[in-house]
């Protein structure tokens, strides 16, 4: 398997810039890799957050926590949040999708 097709599979299937380290441009990668990071570090948690603010609330009352209410209330607490989850998650697609393409560019043009 060529050198730049290992590349754009560890890019695709593995994380973004990991392609580029393995091309040899490894400050490159790395900036990528760091932001992938980054983004899906906040988008944990930031959900992560939301989820506990809601349990957090049944526990605090005191009250027997029905499965309905509890998806109900998550609902509620992460939709004035959708368009941001939605930017977010977009932004760590894109990042994967250029990540791939321009391994792919580099390897074609190392070859």
């Amino acid at each position: 398997m060529k050198k730049s097709t290992r590349a754009v599979l560890l890019s695709a299937l593995g994380a973004p810039g990991i392609g580029e380290i393995h091309l040899g441009r490894p400050a490159r990668g790395l900036a990528i890799l760091g932001l992938f990071l980054v983004l899906c570090a906040v988008l944990i948690g930031a959900w992560a957050l939301q989820v506990y603010s809601v349990l957090g609330a049944f526990g605090r009352s005191g009250e027997e926590p029905d499965p309905m209410r509890i998806w109900t209330d998550l609902g509620l607490a992460f939709a004035p949040y959708a368009r941001l989850y939605v930017a977010g998650l977009g932004g760590v697609i894109l990042l994967w999708l250029i990540s791939v393409f321009e391994t792919y560019r580099l390897g074609r043009k190392g070859e």
